[in-house]
């Protein structure tokens, strides 16, 4: 699919919410996603202005996923999970997210988000409003259609943002 925004100029700024991203592609493809065909994507032939990804700190596979997606551009913001006494974890990043997209909003031209977290609507159309471009990429049946319906552009995370050959860790046969 090639974006209507491709080489236009645009100064570009990508919010990568990677536990998002993560599970809804391991939970529909059964695959790793490939971070670097993500963000050629999400820049479209553009100016990268800025990358981040929002992840969570735990376990010691996280050095090398930075160390993997770091090299496509990426700068990291992390979290070390909340437990609660029922013994379940949060570690989401909304807040940051929206503080830096607000922050670098007046240095780009787009916004693109990688997630499928219905929350950032609002934010999709606040940036809207300051003539921001909003694009938002997301796996088709775990994105919330809202927010696909504000922006204006959906690309749709399909099997050419896998990795196909590093299955997931969770018995999944790969869906071709």
């Amino acid at each position: 699919m090639t974006s209507r925004y491709h080489k236009r100029g645009l100064r570009v700024a990508v919010f990568l919410d990677a536990v998002n991203i993560f599970a809804s592609v391991r939970d529909t493809y059964g695959c790793l996603p490939d971070h670097g065909k993500l963000l050629k994507a999400a820049i479209a032939d553009n100016h990268l202005h800025k990358a981040i990804a929002y992840c969570v700190r735990q376990g010691e596979g996280m050095d090398q996923w930075r160390s993997v997606v770091g090299r496509y551009g990426y700068e990291f913001r992390e979290k070390t999970p909340v437990h609660f006494k029922d013994g379940k974890g949060k570690a989401d990043h909304d807040m940051e997210i929206a503080c830096d997209v607000w922050r670098l909003s007046g240095a780009v031209d787009m916004i693109v988000l990688i997630t499928g977290d219905g929350d950032f609507t609002e934010l999709v159309k606040r940036c809207r409003e300051l003539g921001k471009i909003t694009r938002v990429m997301g796996v088709p049946g775990s994105t919330n259609h809202v927010l696909k319906e504000e922006a204006d552009e959906f690309v749709p995370i399909d099997e050419t943002f896998i990795r196909v050959n590093k299955p997931a860790k969770t018995g999944k046969e790969v869906r071709k």
